[in-house]
């Protein structure tokens, strides 16, 4: 099942998934990306990617998610801030965070 919202400022696209394997539990999975455009504060993104939820164990076993923020200082040159997150359930339940600061040149 999908959901797309378009508008000049802001696009929204989620998902939701039902996945089912002989050799493991059954799982959802659920997606969503969000962009909104705002002269004043740049370019807004969030992403967020629950790609393994168990509903047979209550649990979520791999998810991501990441927001950034890019904002144009001249013309094809933007700065761009990144946070992100991982979660990885397994032997050590991993969790991954990375924040990220740079610029980005369009050619």
């Amino acid at each position: 099942m999908e959901l797309r919202l378009i508008d000049p400022k802001l696009y929204v696209r989620t998902y939701l998934a039902y996945q089912s394997k002989t050799d493991k539990d059954d799982y959802m999975s659920f997606f969503a990306n969000a962009k909104y455009k705002n002269s004043r504060f740049g370019d807004l993104s969030l992403w967020i990617n629950a790609g393994e939820i168990n509903h047979n164990r209550g649990r979520v076993d791999y998810w991501y998610a990441f927001i950034e923020n890019k904002n144009e200082l001249i013309e094809n040159v933007s700065t761009v801030a990144k946070f992100v997150h991982s979660y990885r359930r397994g032997e050590y339940d991993e969790h991954i965070s990375t924040v990220s600061v740079g610029v980005e040149v369009t050619i």
